[in-house]
């Protein structure tokens, strides 16, 4: 969605964040989409997805006075793996992005790729629904498919005609 961001700024719009709910089971809709655009256009104000993810991380550092060394440790907890576990995690979103971010900055020097990859396919995706490689992305209601695809051929067939009569001038 960085490319709504661009947009946004290119057309002059004031961008308002918000954070999806981790908690509700996202579906697609068009009518959202066409909702979203039609208020932009109206008032001059966006509302954009964002994603936080909030966590704590501890250090210790512990030092030996007869070795004369230090020896650091490491604890992190982040709170959306948390509610995965709990299986409140429920937005097919949040849970791809939290995966997405885990798996490329997360990954502790131990664990390969695939090993890693698995892990948090298992820990985060698992049993949220629509989150899977081959899923389907749920929709609202599939009449409003058909109704975007006629919105899309009236407008592809609007830029033809003008295309083909400056074309003539």
């Amino acid at each position: 969605s960085t490319w709504l961001y661009d947009l946004a700024d290119v057309a002059g719009w004031t961008v308002t964040r918000k954070s999806p709910d981790p908690a509700m089971i996202s579906t697609f809709s068009w009518r959202a989409v066409f909702g979203m655009f039609q208020r932009a256009f109206a008032t001059g104000d966006i509302t954009l997805p964002i994603s936080s993810v909030e966590g704590n991380t501890v250090i210790s550092i512990v030092e030996s006075t007869t070795m004369n060394s230090m020896t650091f440790s490491l604890r992190e907890s982040i709170d959306l793996v948390s509610e995965a576990d709990k299986s409140r995690l429920q937005n097919r979103r949040v849970a791809q992005e939290l995966a997405s971010w885990v798996d490329v900055s997360r990954r502790p020097p131990a664990e390969t790729c695939d090993e890693w990859a698995g892990i948090v396919r298992e820990r985060i995706l698992t049993g949220v629904a629509g989150a899977g490689a081959l899923d389907v992305d749920p929709n609202e209601d599939d009449a409003e498919g058909g109704i975007a695809l006629v919105v899309f051929g009236v407008i592809c067939l609007s830029a033809v005609a003008l295309l083909l009569e400056n074309l003539t001038l």
